[in-house]
């Protein structure tokens, strides 16, 4: 056994079994770095899903299509124009 202990290739294969241990921590840190990171990823997609959906209907009620911006405007000053003209 004392032999073994204090033989150059003792150290050397203690050596290769730590470099091998510490690789495979590293592999398992950066697959878990990966896999929080696309969670994390994944978390914010669905929660920016869900609030797309929740403001869906508030969106479709108040969109107003930008080519009938001009005519409301139109028929905002005919009533503002009425208004003044009932007024004097």
């Amino acid at each position: 056994m004392s032999s073994s202990l204090y033989s150059t290739s003792f150290e050397k294969d203690v050596r290769n079994c730590v470099d091998g241990f510490l690789e495979e921590i590293n592999k398992s840190k950066l697959a878990m770095q990966a896999y929080l990171s696309d969670s994390i990823k994944l978390v914010f997609e669905n929660e920016l899903k869900s609030l797309d959906r929740t403001f869906l209907d508030f969106r479709t009620v108040t969109y107003i299509d930008e080519s009938k911006i001009p005519k409301l405007a139109e028929k905002i000053k005919a009533i503002e124009n009425s208004i003044e003209s009932e007024a004097v």
